[in-house]
């Protein structure tokens, strides 16, 4: 058994906390895997008692894969089929997590195992807007219409994009094209990042190293991808090397945007934007779910609402409810998101057992609970500031002005979290995401700076702010001071490095947390109805986060928006496994559908889904992202460390007087394969020997 902990760090506070929680909550579940409820693993053991009276299932809405021609079968389908109701999903967030969450989920309507289409529901209009104020930003995220700053995408995130990796049916034969069309937008839309390297602030060179610029996007990628958010294999049969697109963040949302389009036309995906956007017409309000305002929460149903059991609705901030319920709502809605908020990290939605009776439940008074509550939900969803700022630019200058060749490099400070990067980006002149290979392209150089430097960050003029950067970092080697006086002062963008604590897992008890709010709401004080938690009633839908909202991490290695497309494919790999087509589930007997994982109720009702095979396998999924996380997070801690040391402190002596004069006296040939070793790690390539598993099966019937 293994234990799962994902954190940056352990104080000692925090470790009195975790030692009390894992006294009484921490648990082993079915598939083998230690759980800690400190960081929002939450659900019950047992399986869940269906009654018709406790549990109904909603999937009648008119399915996109019912007309859809990826789909035909379902058109043609008996009486028998329309009995069997499918997986309904929504998405809140129309960001990269969002958006590309529903592409990977479009093809699994038009096959018929998610009930169509997927909704996305996004708090802004999607259109541009001033979403920054004198060059400020607060944190990470592309939100819905992106900026001009270069991002950089890795490949592990890109591999579940090539053919045969979403069909669109359950015959693998069959591509779909959207998911090709969004993997050739991005690549026209960017470059490949080739020769990079470490440098000191004099020039020197510490290490240099070549990722792969050639990266094959028409090449099947079997042999590499297995779950994305998990430890991807060893490929036996030489894989191609990880590679880095850069590409400006506006154009990202935008191939994303237009890709989603093609799959609203198709029926698979319905966008809904926010009514308190000034672009949204009063006219079209709540009609069809869209306009509707901001996601605020999720709406426990009424006793008399028949919607009791495993769905429920979202809420908006204008009262109005969503035009369906949901069976798993997935939140992207980024780092300040509102669902984790609200429901990660809630101690009384938890069920408990006892070491010898997992039938028996442990007594636990209000007063522990309430205490346990409140400090498991303040850290659960705590950020914590990284003690420096990033600003970023786009220098309007081509490789040959510049004389680097197109070698990008980073340049490591000796105090105060500096840190100087630059890596050559072009794009269409005319900014079409489907033009030709021999357009016009623009050259432009992405560079940040990181410093501790409060007066930076505290400093409102932009071109003040921008002398300050050029006094700190212009005596540096050539050519960091050209780059920052070539960027407009008024188009750098600037970040406060924040990061959440820990990462969240699925909530899958929210019956219990939405009573339990909804009491406090009315009578602000505890309730005895936690005393009920894990007796047997529904638990509600079940509560995914993907993305920032999942765990906004560290900037220094530039993996966010990487992540992010990888839980949105980890999260179809996953309800694959879990949900069956209708017309798989028609055709199977009612043995195979005992064995397989689908579920018939009492009252008759089929499901295409078992409600406790799809919590066991989003635990699952956490503790296979979480492998992910924890290499990046190691790989971070290192390369700040020794990149940006913070002045006055041991590991920055030990980076200036010991580690960097040992770089440069050490051999290329030594020093390259370390370089590309520490960079699969940070990306969760490398950490473990290929085993065998339902992964390597899912991921072509996608």
């Amino acid at each position: 058994m293994r234990r799962i902990m994902i954190g940056r760090h352990v104080c000692s506070q925090n470790k009195r906390l975790w030692q009390k929680s894992l006294s009484s909550s921490y648990r082993p579940n079915e598939v083998g895997i230690h759980i800690n409820t400190t960081f929002g693993w939450c659900g019950r053991r047992e399986p869940v008692k269906a009654t018709p009276s406790t549990l109904r299932w909603f999937g009648s809405r008119p399915d996109a894969s019912s007309s859809s021609s990826s789909s035909s079968s379902s058109s043609s389908s008996s009486s028998s089929l329309e009995e069997i109701h499918r997986l309904r999903v929504a998405v809140v967030g129309g960001g990269v997590a969002g958006l590309t969450t529903a592409l990977h989920l479009a093809p699994l309507v038009a096959a018929g195992i998610l009930a169509g289409p997927i909704d996305v529901y996004e708090a802004t209009s999607g259109r541009p807007t001033t979403a920054t104020t004198e060059g400020q930003s607060h944190g990470p995220g592309a939100g819905a219409v992106g900026r001009s700053i270069g991002v950089g995408i890795w490949s592990t995130a890109l591999e579940s994009l090539k053919d045969n990796h979403h069909t669109g049916t359950v015959d693998s034969t069959r591509t779909r094209t959207s998911q090709t069309n969004l993997l050739r937008r991005l690549t026209h839309m960017g470059r490949w990042v080739g020769a990079v390297g470490y440098r000191t602030p004099n020039g020197a060179w510490l290490a240099e190293s070549h990722l792969n610029d050639q990266w094959d996007s028409t090449t099947s990628s079997s042999s590499i991808t297995s779950t994305s958010t998990s430890h991807p294999p060893e490929n036996q049969n030489a894989p191609q090397e990880p590679a880095l697109l850069f590409l400006r963040e506006q154009d990202l949302i935008q191939a994303l945007r237009t890709t989603v389009e093609e799959e609203v036309q198709r029926g698979t995906i319905q966008l809904h934007y926010s009514s308190l956007s000034s672009s949204s017409s009063s006219s079209d309000k709540e009609e069809d779910g869209s306009n509707s305002g901001v996601v605020e929460r999720i709406q426990i149903p009424s006793m008399t609402s028949g919607e009791r059991g495993i769905s429920a609705r979202l809420r908006f901030s204008n009262g109005s409810l969503s035009p369906e319920p949901y069976h798993l709502i997935v939140a992207a809605d980024g780092m300040h998101s509102k669902l984790r908020t609200r429901y990660a990290g809630h101690f009384f939605g938890r069920s408990f057992s006892s070491p010898t009776n997992h039938t028996n439940s442990i007594t636990i008074s209000d007063e522990q609970r309430s205490q346990w509550e409140a400090q498991e939900h303040l850290e659960a969803n705590a950020m914590e500031h990284r003690n420096y700022i990033v600003l970023r630019g786009n220098a309007p200058l081509t490789n040959d002005e510049l004389g680097m060749d197109g070698t990008s490099f980073q340049t490591w400070g000796e105090g105060n979290s500096m840190r100087f990067a630059s890596v050559p980006m072009s794009y269409p002149q005319n900014g079409d995401a489907d033009g030709d290979d021999d357009d016009k392209r623009v050259e432009e150089q992405v560079w940040f700076v990181t410093t501790s430097d409060k007066a930076v960050w505290e400093e409102r003029l932009p071109e003040r702010r921008k002398q300050m950067i050029l006094d700190a970092f212009g005596s540096w080697h050539d050519p960091i001071r050209r780059l920052i006086e070539a960027t407009p002062a008024a188009d750098m963008v600037m970040d406060q490095a924040v990061a959440h604590k820990h990462s969240v897992g699925p909530v899958l008890n929210l019956y219990p947390i939405l009573r339990q709010q909804a009491h406090d709401d009315q009578k602000n004080e505890r309730s005895t109805m936690m005393n009920s938690v894990g007796r047997g009633e529904a638990p509600g839908p079940a509560l995914m986060f993907v993305g920032d909202a999942s765990m906004t991490v560290d900037p220094v290695l530039a993996q966010g928006f990487t992540l992010a497309m990888e839980d949105a494919h980890a999260l179809a790999v996953s309800l694959r496994k879990c949900c069956h087509s209708v017309v798989e589930s028609s055709c199977a007997s009612e043995e195979q559908r005992s064995r397989t994982g689908m579920a018939r109720l009492d009252d008759g009702t089929r499901l295409n889904f078992d409600p406790q095979l799809l919590r066991d396998e989003l635990r699952v999924r956490h503790g296979k992202r979480g492998d992910r996380l924890l290499c990046l997070l190691r790989a971070t801690e290192l390369v700040q460390s020794m990149a940006q040391p913070h002045t006055g402190t041991v590991g920055g002596f030990l980076s200036r007087r010991l580690i960097r004069p040992f770089m440069q006296i050490t051999p290329n040939a030594l020093k390259r394969p370390i370089f590309n070793s520490m960079m699969k790690y940070s990306l969760g390539l490398s950490l473990f020997p290929r085993q065998e598993n339902d992964d390597d099966n899912d991921k072509d019937n996608i």
